[in-house]
């Protein structure tokens, strides 16, 4: 059998702080937090097809050049 733990075995961080209360700004009204998130998302699924893409124009370009 193994033996009981003794003394603190993890450490607990100290407690959240919470924030006082604040006026919500005009840039944080006009900011679109899911869009932004979804939009950034689609980029990251799609970077390796945008490259993909980017380096056939490239080679037909090098090619047209010959």
């Amino acid at each position: 059998n193994a033996a009981q733990a003794q003394g603190q075995v993890v450490p607990v961080p100290a407690a959240f702080v919470d924030e006082a209360p604040r006026a919500v700004t005009a840039e944080e009204k006009k900011s679109r937090a899911y869009v932004t998130l979804r939009q950034a998302r689609g980029v990251h699924r799609s970077i390796g097809k945008v490259q993909k893409i980017v380096a056939k124009i490239k080679e037909k370009k090098e090619n047209a050049k010959k």
